[in-house]
């Protein structure tokens, strides 16, 4: 599979794809399936941290970088849940005198409706929206 060159604006699974390559090298950035900003900072960090002179753009050899020899990444939702718990991790986001308690789990819960569930199976049933 020929991988595409993603930049600014590029949207989609191989966006998401990046983005949990990219989180798996503790480059961390958003969970949606578009190029922003945030991405080619994190794509930026990425190159520099290869003391590559870096363009934010990802093509054969930023992708071979992140992907190594196996170029296929497996469970694409997976691995961008995957993303997503670690940037919550990094904001803080926990329990607040456990058992499902606290208003990060409420903010799950509320969402999917999944009151008085375990907040993990909220956590994985959030729909990414439009804003």
């Amino acid at each position: 599979m020929q991988d595409p060159e993603l930049k600014i604006g590029s949207t989609g699974a191989h966006v998401l794809r990046l983005k949990a390559a990219l989180a798996a090298k503790n480059h961390i950035t958003s969970t949606s399936d578009v190029f922003a900003r945030a991405t080619h900072d994190a794509v930026v960090a990425f190159q520099k941290s290869r003391h590559w002179k870096p363009d934010g753009v990802v093509g054969p050899r930023t992708w071979q970088a992140l992907l190594g020899p196996e170029r296929e990444l497996p469970n694409t939702l997976g691995l961008a849940i995957t993303a997503l718990a670690l940037i919550e991790a990094a904001r803080g986001v926990h329990e607040v005198g456990g058992n499902n308690r606290g208003p990060d789990v409420e903010a799950y819960q509320a969402v999917t409706g999944m009151m008085h569930q375990a907040w993990c199976a909220s956590f994985v049933s959030v729909r990414r929206t439009t804003s």
